[in-house]
């Protein structure tokens, strides 16, 4: 009789088991008579190979794509990258999107990728809201600082969020809170800094989301809801840098580029975890925290190297 239960118990343990995975996974969509994870995937794929290349005054510039093994190694589907110009200040911004499989897309971020890269993150990662015709779009952001023994230091702020619906969200957790999406995005909105300590609500990118999402998400989310796909991005706000301030005159933002691990990096301390506490929420018009003076000098290199996925 004990031999029956214990065989019972083990036997109700795999079935629980194969349904958690099965939701996990997406392997129940057919049943739930949704499209299956791969078509969803490639739906996602397909639809950022239309994100638009001229948004309201930005015009766009197609930059070196990731390289197919980096790619395979992150298991991204697609990805996008791209430096805008504002034709009217000559503003530059750059984004870096990536779609797939939530266990990839939720992982592999700037703070972890950059720093690899031979970059210095000059404070932890916190939360900042930009506000945008098509609603809040919810992000991390740092300033990254690297060396270059032949020029002066360079300084790239960088805000990155996900979405699977229109709506950009940055959470404590994204592997536990994007559970069961079998396609989600990765944004990047990047822009290099004349001067580190700038307060984020006036750095040229938030200017640029306010144009750029609503077009985005017209592109990517084309059935989603009025409020989420915002107005017209002709009419939205303009960045505030003219052509007298330092930050419009911006060089273009090349994206670095660098081989993913194949294995998950343990995120810094400072990075919230699935039990950990929120990192602080800024909005505009807070200032980004000091950057803290390095102990030794950061590690130099001019190798380029591309932010895994």
């Amino acid at each position: 009789m004990k031999n029956y239960l214990t065989i019972g118990i083990a036997a109700a343990l795999i079935v629980s088991t194969g349904v958690v995975h099965g939701f996990w996974t997406g392997g129940f969509d057919f049943i739930l008579g949704k499209p299956s994870a791969s078509e969803q995937r490639a739906v996602f794929a397909d639809r950022l190979k239309t994100v638009p290349k001229e948004v309201g005054n930005w015009v766009g510039d197609d930059l070196e794509p990731m390289d197919g093994r980096t790619r395979e190694v992150a298991n991204v589907d697609y990805s996008l990258e791209r430096s805008y110009k504002n034709v009217r200040t000559g503003a530059n911004s750059s984004v870096f999107i990536v779609s797939g499989h939530f266990r990839d897309i939720a992982v592999h971020t700037p703070d972890q990728c950059y720093v690899a890269a031979g970059y210095e993150m000059l404070s932890d990662p916190i939360k900042y809201v930009i506000e945008t015709p098509a609603g809040s779009v919810e992000a991390y952001t740092t300033v990254f600082k690297k060396d270059d023994h032949h020029t002066e230091p360079h300084y790239l702020r960088v805000f990155w969020t996900w979405s699977f619906d229109g709506n950009w969200v940055a959470p404590n957790s994204p592997r536990i809170e994007f559970v069961g999406q079998p396609a989600l995005y990765k944004m990047y909105i990047i822009s290099q800094l004349q001067q580190p300590l700038r307060s984020t609500s006036e750095d040229l990118s938030v200017g640029f989301a306010n144009q750029f999402v609503p077009a985005l998400n017209r592109a990517l989310f084309p059935g989603a809801s009025n409020a989420a796909i915002g107005s017209d991005p002709e009419n939205a706000l303009e960045p505030a840098a003219t052509a007298t301030d330092p930050a419009a005159t911006t060089p273009p933002v090349t994206v670095p580029i660098m081989t993913v691990p194949a294995t998950d990096a343990a995120p810094p301390a400072a990075v919230p975890s699935a039990n950990g506490t929120a990192p602080p929420v800024e909005s505009p018009p807070a200032a980004v925290p000091p950057a803290a003076a390095p102990a030794s000098p950061p590690p130099g290199g001019a190798t380029d190297a591309k932010p895994g996925a």
